[in-house]
């Protein structure tokens, strides 16, 4: 199975890449201007303060480069045994089918999880014939989810992404610590008033905001890919636990008709008709910790013809496939 991409609208991406290009054209001019101003002055702490807005301002035009090339040569191959895909900015995936857990549908977006990350492949035209492909490959193997497996893998990603989390924390403070340590060393005076030991100050100051910045999103980025797979873990988790539940309490539905599954299993629309005139349907959430099952309506939706039910019910759900 191909995916199909939708196709870009160029006149709308030509008129934002103007505007990143103008805007961030006039930023880096006007501020390296600024910055010259400031060394032939011998201004260096504003000379600094310059020339780092005049690179903010580079990569604020150099946003049109990313415009045009996100994209720009997308693919999408399965056989039902591997997945071939270069999305977004040129990044390739090689998958074996059996390495993806879940497959989400947002509207034409494509979301594939592994063990380690998420993929997301944008603008796809037929997203949901590809998931629902996808997902009855995948079915089998998560209907058989271990609870108490699933259960010691999320206790221990969960104690992995606390522990990645800390230096992203302490890295976040540092940068304020170094503003307050920075305008104590420098007296609160404002940067045309600064003397050249306080430019020197200030010099160190941006040198060790940049160094910890990179650090931050660096811890971060390690962070994320741990919470990526506690958020898996836990999805496993909880859907091992509802297939345990899977066909509790259905028996205070009068004249059931079919149940229908999504999320995993976690989410279940129960369609019934209480009496030969009118049809109705609930919908459903797990609650792991109370172990029952718990309506997510006031009251169910009736309707007085079936067929007008399922219409509804495909309308609504329109972003999930939906399981027997």
């Amino acid at each position: 199975m191909t995916g199909t991409f939708k196709k870009r609208n160029r006149v709308l991406s030509i008129l934002w890449s103007a505007f990143f290009i103008l805007s961030g054209t006039v930023i880096a001019l006007r501020l390296g201007t600024w910055g010259i101003d400031a060394v032939r002055e011998g201004r260096i702490a504003e000379a600094i303060f310059c020339f780092g807005f005049m690179i903010l301002g580079i990569a604020f035009g150099s946003m049109s480069i990313l415009i045009f090339s996100f994209n720009r040569k997308a693919l999408f191959e399965t056989d039902g045994k591997t997945i071939q895909i270069v999305c977004n900015f040129g990044t390739s995936y090689h998958l074996e089918v059996d390495e993806v857990s879940d497959v989400s549908l947002f509207g034409r977006h494509l979301v594939l999880t592994t063990a380690s990350e998420r993929i997301t492949v944008s603008n796809l035209s037929n997203a949901r014939e590809i998931c629902e492909y996808l997902q009855k490959i995948i079915a089998p193997k998560n209907s058989k989810l271990d609870f108490e497996e699933e259960k010691k893998i999320y206790a221990e990603w969960r104690k992995k992404t606390i522990v990645r989390l800390i230096p992203t924390i302490i890295a976040t403070a540092l940068l304020f610590v170094h503003i307050g340590w920075c305008a104590i060393l420098t007296e609160g005076r404002e940067l045309g008033d600064f003397t050249a030991s306080d430019d020197i100050i200030f010099a160190a100051f941006a040198a060790a905001e940049v160094v910890t910045l990179v650090a931050a999103f660096g811890f971060a980025k390690i962070c994320g890919k741990a919470n990526v797979i506690r958020e898996e873990s836990l999805k496993r988790m909880n859907s091992a636990y509802a297939q345990m539940h899977r066909k509790d309490a259905l028996e205070k539905y009068a004249g059931l008709i079919a149940v229908k599954y999504f999320d995993g299993g976690s989410y279940r629309i129960v369609i019934f008709s209480p009496n030969g005139d009118l049809f109705g349907y609930m919908l459903e959430h797990f609650d792991t910790k109370a172990e029952h099952w718990n309506t997510c309506y006031e009251k169910a939706k009736g309707f007085h013809i079936l067929s007008e039910l399922y219409d509804d019910i495909e309308d609504t759900f329109s972003d999930v496939i939906l399981e027997d």
